[in-house]
């Protein structure tokens, strides 16, 4: 899946989650300037894995990993492709 595809995800599930962010394409933010509390990040990870369909690993689930949107981006389609790799060679 596409690094721009997941962003784009990211930012409809962080919108759902009442976090309005207007960013150029490359832009980076500090997810956890955005007053998320444990609940309401909680939800907001859920989201983002039924919109894409994945299931984070709870090891990745930490703020310090989380807290750039780049970084959170990079790791969705990191996990996404070495998903699609699993499913290709079974």
């Amino acid at each position: 899946m596409l690094i721009e595809n997941v962003r784009k995800i990211v930012m409809e599930c962080l919108e759902s989650s009442g976090v309005l962010v207007d960013l150029d394409e490359n832009d980076d933010i500090d997810l956890m300037e955005y007053g998320f509390d444990s609940m309401s990040f909680i939800s907001f990870i859920v989201e983002v894995e039924d919109a894409l369909k994945i299931n984070l690993p709870d090891d990745f689930l930490l703020v310090d990993i989380l807290r750039s949107l780049n970084g959170f981006v990079n790791l969705i389609v990191q996990i996404k492709n070495d998903c699609n790799q699993e499913n290709s060679v079974t």
